[in-house]
């Protein structure tokens, strides 16, 4: 099975595998010209969930580990999975996503009570 990401800020197409290959698909520049792609080991296991966010990648996968890629593939930070304090058997991530929080509005005074 495979992941996809689109990445709005290169225009590049990144794909996970289930073997734990990551890569990273650009478009030619100009009519015809050729793609060029680029592979890394990412996850132990599959790469089971991908997020464009730009300028980054984030990556989570069957070994717990999410994992985050600049557009040129190198591996800029890494969140060790929770299992890992507890000696247990992996938590695959299987979802990625962006939470937007609302943006905080000050607080409005209210008149004061009439006496």
């Amino acid at each position: 099975s495979t992941t996809t990401s689109a990445s709005a800020s290169s225009g590049a197409l990144w794909i996970g595998f289930e073997s734990g290959a990551l890569w990273r698909l650009l478009p030619g520049e100009g009519e015809g010209a050729p793609s060029t792609s680029r592979c890394v080991t990412a996850h132990a296991g599959g790469v089971h969930a991908l997020l464009a966010l730009a300028p980054f990648v984030w990556s989570g996968g069957a070994d717990g580990y999410v994992r985050i890629w600049n557009q040129e593939m190198a591996l800029v930070h890494e969140v060790v999975p929770f299992h890992s304090f507890l000696g247990t058997a992996p938590i695959p991530v299987h979802v990625l996503c962006r939470v937007v929080l609302p943006t905080h509005r000050p607080h409005t005074a209210h008149p004061p009570m009439p006496p």
